[in-house]
């Protein structure tokens, strides 16, 4: 009887192995085993290895347009934040301005009554008291 053994690496033959004594052929065939193994385990490494990569190089892509994409948005916010503070100054301005209109208005105001209040009791100065 005759027995093969055959060792493959990517798609290819690498080592065959052809005897007529069993023993040898399941020593050789164990032997084998371990190589394909090994052979695998490299190869295994090799593309979790590559898979790692790939995916760090996704991520340093993706922060670095992250990066890039920062500064502008913090220009916005710096922009935006100006902006309201520029308009919450107005406003106080502009509250500010108005109490002293209302302040000037109520002094007219309080003015025009006395005025009024001695103008009408000159208007009634000639006209007999109520009640008489």
């Amino acid at each position: 009887m005759t027995y093969y053994a055959a060792l493959f690496q990517i798609d290819k033959i690498w080592r065959v192995l052809k005897t007529q004594n069993e023993a040898r052929a399941e020593s050789v065939f164990s032997d084998f085993a371990k190589s394909s193994v090994t052979l695998a385990d490299s190869e295994i490494r090799r593309i979790k290895l590559e898979a790692e990569t790939a995916y760090l190089q996704r991520q340093i892509a993706a922060q670095q347009e992250r990066a890039n994409r920062l500064p502008a948005d913090l220009d916005v916010a710096q922009a935006q934040q100006s902006e309201a503070a520029s308009h919450q100054q107005a406003e106080q301005d502009a509250i500010r301005r108005l109490r002293t209109e209302q302040a000037a208005a109520r002094a007219q105001l309080h003015t025009l009554q006395l005025r009024v209040q001695g103008l009408q009791k000159q208007a009634d100065g000639d006209l007999p008291a109520a009640g008489k």
